[in-house]
């Protein structure tokens, strides 16, 4: 019995192959889409969830409040973890983590590594495998530093590194052991960990300064995080709260479960790049969606051409079948078409799965997901889509009595109906997905052009250390003798796109300091950055001018302040403000512009970056110019550049493969739903020919046969657009809520989105119809 069914139902997808070929088609794109999107919220979800105490393991965030804004962070006051765990019994271990780059030499060969300053204890918390040395020990010694497997690829290849030593920022230090690459899931990734005992000596590690370091701590079993979180908060009352209260300002520090950092976060910076549990949702509806329209056009297509079949359940009835065998015989044959589908899927995805990872920047395998899941993810997807997908063939048609089914005559048409909902629905998702892709593209394309108060053209960043920024000034004279370099600065903590330090001043007149975000440069920087000056002057040099300082627009008004030029603002010393620039961005458009401090008097003791302004021809030969600089003055010293262009662009990166991924899924949307239409237009066509053929002998043209398929097309598609409108533009306001700047969403937006949609439903349409206006009519009437 089954082995008939089965043969039966091939026999009838192979008897209505064009029909079969779409539906299979259209159903393996929109499964193969779902299980991309399964795969890469499966990693997302699972971030740092593989270490054996995550349940117990938490980061010690702060909420800091300044008078004017509320800053939250994810790292806290280096002292943080030692003290708490010596006050607090409930916790059971602590490790502090300070992410840097750095250089590494071996062999004057020069690699970037992505650097964690460390405490010993790093292995005890965290569930990270070594492949050689001791968990226990590695880290003990000042001198000891771990490399994973890619960095002891990227230094010595095939050599054994065990035992032998590099350069870091001028300091040997000895390989004790080698880690496992850390997973992909993971918000603390590193290619080397360094003992944060030799990072302390050149920071600020005190509670009045230091906020590099990201603290994470172990509870013991049973432990309750909230009443430590109040216990905390007590403590910091005594050692800086109360010194803060009074000018304005309070620290609320916080617990986070490990597993909550890479989607919960909310945090202005953070260790690891952030996702957003938003997007899961996101992309979880659009996922669902897609695989909605896939199995709308099975519907659509199968309720179509079960008309054809009416007389055949009408016979199957007549000799005998009951409503159970003819609602297994649809099943069957759905199930059969459906099967197709996932196994073309499964390939498909395998396929994609390398040009998917290359552009989300993540390593997605199948191996994501395991094989149990796989197993249950098929059997929902087969389930779900067999029982949409037969419902109307098997339920609908095998409940009604054989007399009816041979004389009924408006069966059709209000299955026609059904199907022109349906097609409402898909059309409906695709006009919105457009909607939300030309919206964003439209707010990438106010980024680049905004006016981000300096000019961000032919800048280039060179790096510096504490050797070579002790001859910053040979550094710069030589630099600004390259040909094609018109202007050359210096600055630590003044590239926009690379996080600022913020120090509280405070200003003349004012009884509570006002944080800023401190710039310490040379006389040349404006000029280089192309900041303009609307008051004052600018900096004559460095020494002349140690005791000045230049603020920007907004701390004027934060100050209010009418003539700025003249007056004092205080740290440590006294400042003259002479002069006043207009507001430039200091980070990307998610965040409004803070009040900025610009002097000479360098509180971080060296500058981070030389600054070149040059004209763009030759760039390979300045490039080469530079390097061969640096190099003559520190051969030590590793040629560390990038573009500020490039810099900058980097903070929308999300926003970048946002975009990226709602072009990929409109036009799966669009596609999907246009290979279902084309079905449908194409049976209809065929189902109308006498008509078209009586219609053409009484004088019609081909242009009023093709109105006729387009005008239903037309007011369904108007639908669908009433429909998306609002709600397309609903979701992006929301959206667009996360830029401090942002672009106005033009009408026109929607408008090309319904017409672009239109225009290919109708050349859908008219594709299919085309066939069916051209044929001689006396050939199909001959045959009817």
């Amino acid at each position: 019995m089954i082995n008939l069914l089965f043969r039966n139902g091939f026999r009838s997808l192979v008897k209505q192959m064009p029909y079969s070929f779409v539906n299979i088609l259209g159903l393996t794109i929109g499964v193969a889409s779902v299980l991309l999107i399964l795969i890469w919220i499966s990693v997302e979800t699972s971030y740092d969830k593989f270490h054996n105490d995550r349940d117990r393991l938490f980061r010690v965030a702060m909420i800091m409040k300044t008078p004017n804004k509320d800053f939250n962070l994810g790292s806290i006051y280096d002292p943080a973890g030692p003290e708490y765990k010596s006050e607090f019994p409930v916790i059971e271990d602590m490790v502090r983590l300070d992410p840097k780059n750095e250089s590494a030499s071996y062999n004057n060969k020069f690699t970037q590594l992505s650097v964690l300053y460390t405490d010993k204890s790093f292995f005890d918390l965290f569930s990270f495998d070594l492949i050689k040395g001791d968990k226990q020990t590695c880290l003990e010694s000042p001198n000891s530093i771990v490399l994973t497997q890619k960095a002891v690829r990227k230094i010595f290849g095939s050599e054994d590194p065990m035992g032998k030593g590099i350069l870091i920022s001028g300091n040997t230090y000895i390989i004790t052991a080698v880690a496992k690459d850390p997973p992909v899931n993971t918000a603390l990734k590193f290619e080397c960990l360094l003992p944060l005992s030799v990072d302390e000596k050149r920071s600020h590690v005190g509670w009045d300064g230091g906020l590099t370091c990201y603290t994470f701590i172990r509870l013991t079993k049973g432990a309750d995080p909230s009443s430590l979180e109040k216990q905390i908060f007590d403590y910091m009352e005594g050692v800086i709260n109360k010194e803060y209260r009074p000018i304005g300002y309070l620290v609320t520090p916080y617990l986070q479960k490990i597993s909550d950092i890479h989607l919960h976060s909310d945090t202005i910076e953070d260790i690891g790049t952030k996702g957003s549990i938003g997007w899961i949702y996101l992309f979880s509806g659009i996922g669902l969606l897609i695989l909605l329209i896939a199995c709308f056009n099975f519907v659509n297509i199968s309720t179509a051409l079960s008309f054809r079949r009416v007389k055949e359940v009408s016979v199957k009835k007549i000799f005998g079948s009951d409503r159970k065998n003819i609602i297994l015989f649809f099943f069957v044959e759905s199930s059969i078409a459906i099967l197709i589908s996932l196994a073309l899927a499964f390939l498909l995805v395998k396929m994609l799965l390398p040009i998917v990872s290359g552009t989300m920047g993540e390593d997605l395998t199948l191996t994501t997901i395991r094989l149990s899941q796989w197993i249950l993810i098929y059997i929902i997807l087969f389930f779900f889509c067999t029982i949409f997908a037969s419902f109307y063939g098997s339920f609908y048609l095998s409940s009604i009595s054989p007399l009816t089914l041979l004389n009924s005559t408006n069966q059709g048409k209000r299955k026609q109906s059904s199907r022109n909902i349906l097609v409402t629905c898909q059309y409906t998702i695709s006009i919105g997905l457009i909607i939300c892709c030309l919206v964003i593209y439209s707010q990438m394309q106010f980024v680049k052009k905004s006016d981000k108060g300096f000019n961000e053209k032919n800048l280039l960043l060179i790096g510096l250390n504490s050797k070579t920024s002790a001859t910053h000034e040979l550094i710069e004279n030589k630099f600004s003798s390259i040909p094609g370099v018109t202007s050359v600065s210096v600055s630590a903590g003044g590239i926009p796109g690379i996080a600022f330090t913020s120090n509280g001043y405070m200003p003349e007149g004012l009884d509570k300091p006002i944080m800023a975000n401190a710039v310490y440069i040379d006389e040349n920087y404006l000029k280089t950055m192309g900041i303009t000056l609307i008051a004052g002057r600018n900096f004559r040099n460095i020494k002349e001018d140690e005791n000045k300082v230049i603020i920007n627009q907004t701390f004027v008004k934060y100050l209010g302040w009418t003539n700025p030029v003249g007056k004092f603002i205080s740290r440590n010393v006294k400042y003259e403000v002479i002069g006043v620039v207009k507001d430039f961005n200091t980070s990307s458009l998610h965040n409004q512009i803070q009040p900025i401090f610009i002097t000479t008097v360098n509180e971080l003791q060296q500058f981070d970056y030389v600054i070149l302004k040059f004209q763009p021809v030759n760039i390979p030969d300045i490039l080469k110019s530079t390097e061969r600089i640096i190099k003559e003055i520190d051969p030590t010293t590793p040629f560390d550049y990038m573009f500020l262009k490039d810099s900058l662009y980097s903070s929308y990166a999300s926003e970048m493969k946002l975009n990226l991924l709602f072009l990929v899924l409109s036009v799966i949307a669009i596609f999907i739903s246009s290979l279902g239409l084309f079905g449908l237009a194409t049976f209809a066509t065929q189902s109308r020919m006498k008509e078209i053929s009586i219609r053409k002998i009484n004088g019609a043209t081909i242009t009023e046969v093709f109105r006729k398929f387009n005008i239903d097309l037309l007011k369904w598609i108007l639908i669908s657009f009433i429909i998306a409108t609002p709600i397309g533009l609903f979701a992006m306001h929301i959206w667009l809520n996360n830029f401090a700047y942002k672009t106005s969403v033009s009408l026109l937006i929607p408008v090309l989105s319904g017409m672009f949609t239109l225009a290919i439903g109708l050349m859908t349409v008219s594709w299919a119809a085309n066939k069916a206006a051209r044929t001689n009519p006396a050939e199909t009437l001959r045959k009817e």
